[in-house]
């Protein structure tokens, strides 16, 4: 009988301490990548994108091709006719998007950010007949860092052609 006990005891000890062993498991994720942000010429309409942390990218007008870059860019395609008419005015018309929030709705959380940035770089700018690309980060604040960090390159290149020109 005392044997019995023992065995018992140890039983439920041993069920207890896995309990808890297994509230402490911790699963180890793999760090996200991050989309990288490809290179844009200084006259591009540019889309700034970031994921709003729920289930959706968010996307506002940064910045506007000229009319005369328009003129010289590729041939606008011709867009789905069940496409809708938002999507043909953000391809073809982006400057009636100027105050504009276009949120894209995502289905799940995201895990990869790169293909969260894909998707917010077709969905912005698949059918744009000007050159046209995103900038895209996982929240609003690394967003401003990069969206600084092109101001600052097109404010040098400016700088560097105006010194040249004299």
């Amino acid at each position: 009988m005392k044997r019995f006990i023992w065995v018992a005891l140890l039983a439920v000890a041993s069920l207890v301490v896995d309990a808890a062993h297994a509230r402490k498991t911790v699963v180890a994720v793999a760090p996200v990548d991050d989309y990288v942000n490809k290179p844009l010429p200084d006259h591009a309409t540019v889309w700034h994108c970031w994921y709003d942390d729920a289930v959706s990218i968010l996307c506002r007008l940064g910045e506007t091709a000229r009319t005369a870059d328009v003129a010289t860019g590729r041939e606008a395609p011709a867009a789905d006719v069940r496409l809708p008419r938002i999507v043909k005015d953000i391809w073809q018309r982006p400057e009636k998007m100027v105050n504009a929030v276009i949120t894209i709705p995502l289905h799940a959380i995201p895990f990869d950010m790169a293909l969260t940035g894909q998707l917010a770089d077709a969905a912005m700018c698949a059918g744009a007949r000007a050159p046209c690309g995103v900038i895209f980060a996982r929240n609003e604040r690394l967003l401003a860092g990069f969206v600084q960090a092109r101001e600052r390159q097109i404010a040098a290149r400016n700088a560097t052609q105006i010194a040249t020109a004299d």
